[in-house]
């Protein structure tokens, strides 16, 4: 089974940000507070959403470096979409490696989980009965968190 791993906790912003600029970005203070609004939120965010957040910490942000900054994450593999019923619902920060999401549906909040080693039997099921290639994955799981549960 994969192992959980916390939402906020050890979500390194610099180590973010070291990425990007490695990847040969410029971390500007616009940059840098979409950066912490992501790392901080609990539940994926939209762009505008995202837009919101960042500009608690700097007004000047723009939607088009928001838009920017969600392209270069994901090319990065440091984001990645939640997508609910009616399509992408927002973007969670899950770090380097081979993370996946369980979203709860009822509240919105995202849990970022590690598991590759799980479907490797299952690729190669694939691969033999298909004869099909497999060169990655996403695994998202939907359902609901302990809190909402309990209130149902």
């Amino acid at each position: 089974m994969g192992r959980w791993l916390p939402n906020r906790e050890g979500l390194k912003m610099d180590f973010l940000l070291q990425e990007l600029r490695r990847a040969g970005y410029r971390i500007t203070d616009a940059r840098r507070a979409i950066v912490q609004a992501l790392v901080n939120a609990s539940r994926p965010l939209n762009p505008q959403e995202l837009y919101e957040a960042a500009r608690v910490q700097h007004p000047r942000v723009g939607l088009v470096t928001v838009y920017r900054t969600l392209e270069a994450l994901l090319e990065l593999g440091m984001v990645q979409k939640v997508h609910g019923e009616q399509g992408c619902v927002g973007y969670v920060y899950t770090g380097r490696g081979h993370r996946h999401v369980a979203w709860c549906r009822a509240c919105g909040r995202a849990f970022i989980f590690e598991g590759q080693e799980d479907l490797s039997s299952l690729e190669q099921s694939l691969e033999r009965t298909l004869h099909f290639r497999v060169e990655g994955h996403l695994l998202q799981l939907t359902g609901l968190c302990a809190e909402c549960q309990a209130r149902t």
